[in-house]
Formats: C-alpha cells, structure tokens, sequence
C-alpha cells in the first residue's frame, strides 16, 4: 500500500481552515454519477484561465459535473454560485520536496490521490488553460478503455527539429508507438490504482536520481518509461495545442471540418501562454486567442450565443487580414474545426436537453 505521506499546506493553518469550510458536502452518489474534473488554479493568472476551462466544460455537456478546485491564495474568490455544477475547493498541499517545482503547484496533479477524498475514484485532470469544444463526457468515456493507471497524450515534438525529450533530455521518457514523450496538460487518473500503487516513492527516487528541467511532467515520463502497460494513449484531439497545427503532421486524428465528429478538436490546450500572446510573436495563433476571447467575454452559458459571437469575429478577422501575413497552417485547419465542433456539439446538446424535457412531460 503506498504510503500516505505528511503534506506540506502552501500557507498558514487558519487558511486551511478558511478553505475546509469552502468545501461543499461530498456525497458517494455525487462522485459515482458525475464526471469528476480536477483543476489546479494556483497564481492571480490562472484563476481566469480556470474559469474559463470549467464554463468550457458546463457548456460542452448535458452530463452533470463536479469540479475539485485546488488553489493556493487564502483570499481568493470563484464566481461559481450561478453555474450549473458542484464544486469543492482545496487548499494546495504538497509534500516536499515538490511545493516549488517548475510553476507554482505544477505537481499537484502528481498528487491528487492523496488530497482528493477516498469516494472519489477516478478523475479527470485538465490544465488551467484548456478549452472543451467537444463534449467532455466523450474524453471520460475513455475510463472504459483501459484499467491501468492514466492516459494521456504524446508531447508530439517536431521530428524533423530539435526538441527536448529526443535530444537533450538527460533521463529516461515514454516512448513507445513513435511518441517521444507525454504532455501533462490533460489526464485520465484511476485513483484507485494510484493508492495502491508504489507511486509516491517511485517519484521520489526519480526526482533525487535525475536533473530535470518540466519536473512534474517529466516525472510522468520517468513513470511511464518504466511502467508503458499502465498508460493509455490519448488522441491528440483532447490535448490540441498549437505544435498540432503548426506541424501537421503530429496530430492526423484531426482534419478538416468535413472529416467527420472523430476527427474535430476535443480540447485546446493553450500551453505556452499562447492565449495572452502578442500577434507579433512566433508563437502566435488567431483561432487560439478568438476562442478564448470568447468565452471571457461570453460569461451567459449559452452556447447558441457563443458559437455565433465565435462566428462573428472569426468571420472580421478573415476579412481583415492579408492572406499574405499568414504564415502557419494553424487559421487554415484550426479556425473552421473550432467552429464546427463548438456549433456541432451545442446542436447535439440542445437535441438531448429537448428529448429530455419531452419524455419529462
């Protein structure tokens, strides 16, 4: 049985208390009949993005949700009382030596078998900055796939450029099936495995063995290097960031709008801060920053109105521009995919909403 270590608060005890009395009542039937969606939100910065993440989710779906909220200010508020889902708020803990690695609570979500309660089972870990376009409960559908401990999607380095994993990574990573390296940025948790599982003391000894330069993420990839059976591979389509659709090639689950629902973007991930980035920079991408502009701005919960306000500006931005400037593939193959998905999937929503009220009748 792993053992249950003693965890470092990111602050004072009376904050702790603050936080224990945000968290609402679990019950084991909530747990068992909803989607379970861990985010860590730790940093001013990050609040936003995580509001804007779990909007993301409460529109893509009909099924019910319940968000684990892990944050580490005290003070901090979530406008959560008018969203239709339950929330439990958390006080960051990390075990030392982690509390500091990388970002703040970057290693968390290492973590979450021992912060979350023992009723819930299995868990869906998401990156502040990501984006649900497709229905979230079809990413949970994945579960029944596999009975390992996680999934999650290759880090998809440009073969043909230097990149970290494959070139100057000093440890051992997953690769196996063409994937150098797994992204952290989204991941399907079996709890239940975890807690029996050696992996706390397993990360121990990873990180006092080697030098590392994305810690938590490159503690998953020492884990799955030597434990490749316990992992599930995720499509590209629920962890889609720009590398995608600069290269191509690394991700061909996703094509274009007429290629059908298995083929539209699951979820964007805007790692790199590529939604707050500048036009200037390399980096770059319209359709990343339209989407989340977005829904900043779209704060009413219906998605009837955020695909068209979606539609508006996409359409004046392609009005405006020289086709000339555009130097990546992303406005030509992510741009109409976003859209597609957001307006496919909120039709397929208020057809199952309409059903329901029918028969409720």
């Amino acid at each position: 049985m792993s053992r249950r270590r003693r965890r470092t608060p990111l602050f004072g005890h009376k904050a702790v208390l603050f936080f224990l009395i945000l968290v609402f009542s679990t019950s084991a039937d909530d747990n068992n009949n909803s989607i379970q969606i861990a985010i860590v939100a730790c940093g001013k910065a990050r609040v936003e993005e995580a509001m804007v993440s779990i909007r993301s989710a409460i529109l893509s779906t009909t099924e019910p949700l319940t968000f684990h909220i892990i944050h580490d200010d005290p003070h901090f508020t979530f406008d959560v009382a008018t969203l239709p889902a339950t929330f439990h708020f958390y006080p960051a803990q990390l075990p030392e030596p982690y509390a500091h690695l990388f970002a703040p609570c970057a290693a968390q979500r290492l973590f979450l078998h021992d912060v979350l309660p023992e009723s819930v089972h299995k868990v869906l870990y998401v990156d502040a900055d990501t984006i649900f376009l497709d229905d979230v409960a079809r990413l949970w559908k994945e579960f029944e796939k596999f009975s390992s401990v996680a999934a999650m999607a290759a880090e998809h380095e440009p073969s043909h450029q230097r990149a970290y994993y494959k070139d100057e990574a000093t440890h051992p990573y997953y690769n196996q099936k063409g994937v150098h390296g797994l992204n952290s940025g989204v991941i399907l948790l079996n709890l239940e495995k975890l807690r029996s599982d050696p992996w706390n003391e397993e990360l121990d000894q990873f990180l006092a063995t080697y030098t590392l330069r994305y810690h938590d993420q490159d503690l998953l990839n020492l884990y799955f290097y030597h434990h490749p059976e316990r992992l599930h591979l995720l499509s590209c389509r629920w962890n889609y960031r720009t590398d995608h659709c600069f290269y191509r090639e690394h991700c061909s689950d996703v094509g274009p709008p007429e290629s059908g629902e298995t083929a539209v973007i699951g979820l964007l991930h805007g790692s790199r801060g590529v939604f707050h980035l500048p036009p200037e920079d390399d980096w770059f991408v319209k359709a990343f920053a339209l989407t989340y502009e977005t829904f900043i701005e779209e704060t009413h919960m219906d998605c009837e109105r955020l695909v068209k306000s979606f539609e508006t500006k996409a359409v004046a931005w392609i009005q405006s521009v020289d086709p000339e400037s555009i130097t990546n593939n992303c406005q030509a193959i992510a741009l109409p995919n976003i859209f597609v998905t957001l307006q496919a999937n909120c039709r397929r929503n208020k057809a199952k909403l309409k059903l329901h009220h029918h028969f409720e009748l």
